[in-house]
C-alpha cells in the first residue's frame, strides 16, 4: 500500500554521504534481560568443569569479569545510538530525532522536515544509513547481520527494528554471526558470539496519505482525528485532574501536553499509563479512528512521553485488521482489504511545570 508522507534501504557503500543517495532511495546501562550470555554445548560444559572449575580458580573471577564486560558493552551501545541521533540531526531533511531508552531497548523517533518533499521511505533509509555509519565509527558495536539487509532490518509499524551486537575480541569472534545474523555452525561453534544484543526501534513520526486520498477525504479525516483526541483529553482530565493542552502541529499531527510538577517527576509512569489507557479506550469506543498497532506495541517511548500513530477506517467489514492491530500487513501491495487512507502522528508530552493548571 503506497503512501505519500510530509520508511527500505539496501546495503550501500560505507563511504556514501547521507545526502548523496541514489534516486531509488528517495520514494532510540540496559537491564539484565537484554544480556544474552554465550551458551555451552554439553561437551564444552564438561570440559570447562574438568579443566578449570575443578581446580578452583576460574568461575568467580570469570563471572566478575563478565559483569564488567556487560556494563562496558552497554555503555558502548549507548554511545553508538547517540552518534546515530547526531548523524540524523545533521541532515536538512530531518526535523528531529528523539532518542529514548526503556526496558525493551532503544527507540528513535524520526520526523522529516515539514514542507519537504522527502518520502517516508527516504527518511527510514537515512536512519538505516546512519546506523551503518555509526557502527563503522564504533570499535565494537555492529548492526547484527549488516551484510544481510533482510535480517538486519525487520519491518515494524511505521518503521523498522535492528539489533546492535557488541563484539569482544575480534580474533575470537564468529564473524558469520555478525555479518549474516546467524551462525552456520550452530551449537558446535567454538567462536565467540555477541557479548550482548540490544534492539533499536526506529519510528517514522510523519503524516502519511494514500496516493488515492482526495483533499476532501484528508480534511474529513483530520477533523475525525481531532474529535478522537478531544475524547482522549476528556478521559485524561477526568482521571488525572489536570488540564491537558492540545497542539496542532501544522496540520501534520498533534501533541497532547500534560503539566507535571517538577518535583513530582516520580509520577511520570503514572501519567504515561493513564494516557495510554485513555488512547486505547477511545480507540475501542470509536467507530472510525484507531490507534494503529493497538494489538502489538502502539506507543513508542520518547524522552518526555511517547509517540503513536492514528488511522481512520472507512468500513469495518472491508478493513485489513492486520494493519490496524499489528501496524503492518504481510500482504503488502497484494492486500485486497482496505488500509487507512490517512495516518496521522500524535505525541503525548509530559511538561515539567511549577504549578500545573487544574481541570475545572
Amino acid at each position: 500500500m503506497m503512501y505519500l508522507s510530509s520508511g527500505s534501504l539496501d546495503m550501500m557503500p560505507q563511504t556514501m554521504d547521507l545526502e548523496q543517495m541514489p534516486g531509488a532511495y528517495l520514494s532510540s546501562v540496559a537491564p539484565a534481560a537484554w544480556i544474552q550470555p554465550a551458551q555451552m554445548v554439553p561437551e564444552q560444559a564438561e570440559q570447562h568443569l574438568e579443566g578449570c572449575c575443578s581446580k578452583g580458580r576460574c568461575c568467580c573471577s570469570k563471572a566478575a569479569a563478565l559483569s564488567q564486560v556487560e556494563v562496558d558493552s552497554h555503555a558502548q551501545v549507548a554511545e553508538m545510538v547517540e552518534d546515530v541521533k547526531t548523524i540524523l540531526a545533521r541532515s536538512p531533511k530531518i526535523a528531529s530525532a528523539d532518542l529514548a531508552q526503556s526496558s525493551d531497548g532503544w527507540f528513535l523517533v524520526v520526523a522529516p522536515t515539514k514542507g519537504n518533499t522527502v518520502t517516508g521511505d527516504h527518511v527510514l533509509a537515512l536512519a538505516k544509513r546512519a546506523l551503518h555509519e555509526a557502527a563503522e565509527k564504533s570499535k565494537s558495536v555492529y548492526v547484527l547481520g549488516y551484510k544481510n539487509p533482510e535480517f538486519a532490518f525487520t519491518t515494524k509499524a511505521q518503521g523498522f527494528e535492528a539489533k546492535l551486537a557488541v563484539m569482544g575480541i575480534i580474533q575470537r569472534a564468529c564473524l558469520c554471526t555478525f555479518k549474516q545474523g546467524t551462525c552456520q555452525q550452530g551449537w558446535t561453534c567454538r567462536k565467540d558470539h555477541p557479548v550482548i544484543q540490544v534492539p533499536v526501534r526506529v519510528f517514522l513520526d510523519a503524516a502519511q496519505f494514500q496516493v488515492t486520498a482526495t483533499e476532501p477525504v484528508i480534511q474529513y479525516c483530520k477533523q475525525e482525528f481531532a474529535n478522537f483526541l478531544m475524547m482522549v483529553i476528556h478521559m485524561l482530565a477526568n482521571n488525572s485532574g489536570v488540564a491537558v493542552t492540545l497542539h496542532d502541529e501544522g496540520g501534520e499531527g498533534w501533541s497532547l501536553e500534560i503539566p507535571v510538577i517538577a518535583e513530582h517527576s516520580n509520577f511520570r509512569e503514572h501519567f504515561l499509563t493513564l494516557a495510554q489507557s485513555a488512547f486505547l479506550e477511545a480507540s475501542r469506543q470509536s467507530k472510525n479512528i484507531f490507534v494503529m498497532g493497538d494489538g502489538a506495541d502502539p506507543f513508542i517511548p520518547t524522552p518526555n512521553g511517547f509517540a503513536a500513530m492514528l488511522g481512520e477506517m472507512t468500513d469495518q467489514s472491508q478493513a485489513c485488521w492486520d494493519v490496524y492491530k499489528d501496524g503492518i500487513c504481510s500482504r503488502e501491495g497484494g492486500c485486497r482489504w482496505q488500509h487507512p487512507q490517512v495516518l496521522m502522528p500524535v505525541r503525548l508530552v509530559l511538561k515539567a511545570t511549577e504549578f500545573p493548571a487544574m481541570q475545572e
